[in-house]
């Protein structure tokens, strides 16, 4: 939900002529912009949520092999959008010119220009490459190993980040950036499985009287205001401030599930958050290359009943693509 608020609210500059929607005016802006600024938070999420889940792989066996077979999968999953879904709407739309190097970069992430928002793909798959060599140097200490996840690529990412105001970056210097910006969450993600911070978390709250729903509302509030009105993306200097945002807000949430008894608004919530990388992808169909489709998702023109449908076009979407990777064997 928070990324389709992201691309939907958060850049007027995307939208086309004909394109808009009605929301609550809030600070000279709308509450839908800030919802989908705030939104942004669901990137580091995916990352926290990957470091996370690849420490319960790895347990599994060899974490090369596991890595390799997961990252091979992705891909697959990714080239089945791309030529079944994304490049018959490109042609349908007229656009038939074919570049073979830009072809190869496509199939892997590195050039967007048909899935707007595959740049996840490089990423992804340049973590399953290195993560099992990272995690060799998470250790028993907890401290130094959450020290070693974040301190050294942040510092990597701000020269990379001051050396882009000086020089030009092609594309090669772009992705690195991006890597070395986002491997800190990942690694962060891990260590919070392997220590089992959220457990101890969970223990200090008990302590001190504070282990309630309530306590997660407020906490979710703040994080809000900090992410929306004092996280500037545009100051250099400053770091990926999602390494402290996300984990609080994964926290957060897990707690209020836990303790909600809306069975039917929890499944809807898990549904889509199982089809959340095919919706990542697929709302991209709206926007850059294929912009004059966006007057489709934007039909309702109230910013929730946007979101809603958005949801009820590419949910069935996704929901096929997946049984078409269940019948492929791709997990």
């Amino acid at each position: 939900m928070l990324m389709f608020a992201l691309h939907l609210f958060a850049f007027p500059e995307w939208l086309a002529d004909g394109s808009t929607f009605v929301s609550l005016p809030l600070c000279t802006k709308t509450a839908a912009y800030f919802i989908g600024k705030f939104g942004g938070i669901c990137i580091g999420m995916f990352m926290f949520l990957t470091g996370y889940g690849m420490y319960y792989s790895y347990q599994k066996g060899n974490s090369f092999r596991i890595s390799i077979r997961k990252a091979v999968n992705f891909l697959l999953k990714y080239w089945i959008l791309l030529f079944t879904f994304f490049l018959p709407i490109q042609a349908l739309m007229g656009r038939t010119d074919f570049n073979p190097s830009k072809w190869v970069q496509e199939l892997f992430g590195i050039y967007t220009s048909i899935v707007g928002f595959a740049w996840y793909v490089r990423f992804y798959t340049l973590t399953m490459l290195t993560l099992p060599l990272l995690i060799n140097m998470i250790r028993k200490k907890t401290v130094y190993s959450v020290i070693f996840a974040i301190v050294p690529f942040q510092c990597i990412a701000l020269l990379l980040r001051i050396l882009s105001t000086k020089i030009v970056f092609h594309n090669t210097g772009a992705i690195a950036a991006e890597y070395f910006k986002y491997i800190s969450v990942v690694l962060l993600g891990y260590c919070f499985a392997k220590f089992e911070l959220f457990d101890k978390w969970n223990k200090l709250l008990q302590k001190y009287h504070l282990n309630s729903i309530f306590t997660c509302i407020i906490g979710i509030v703040i994080l809000f205001i900090l992410r929306v009105k004092l996280y500037d993306e545009t100051n250099i200097y400053l770091p990926n401030m999602d390494i402290a945002y996300v984990p609080i807000l994964v926290f957060c949430i897990i707690k209020i599930v836990n303790h909600t008894k809306m069975n039917p608004i929890l499944k809807c919530l898990e549904i889509i958050g199982n089809n959340s990388m095919n919706l990542w992808f697929l709302q991209s169909v709206f926007f850059f290359e294929t912009k004059n489709l966006q007057w489709i998702v934007y039909l309702p023109q109230i910013s929730v009943l946007v979101l809603m449908w958005n949801i009820v076009i590419l949910l069935p979407i996704s929901e096929i693509y997946n049984m078409i990777y269940k019948k492929l064997r791709i997990l």
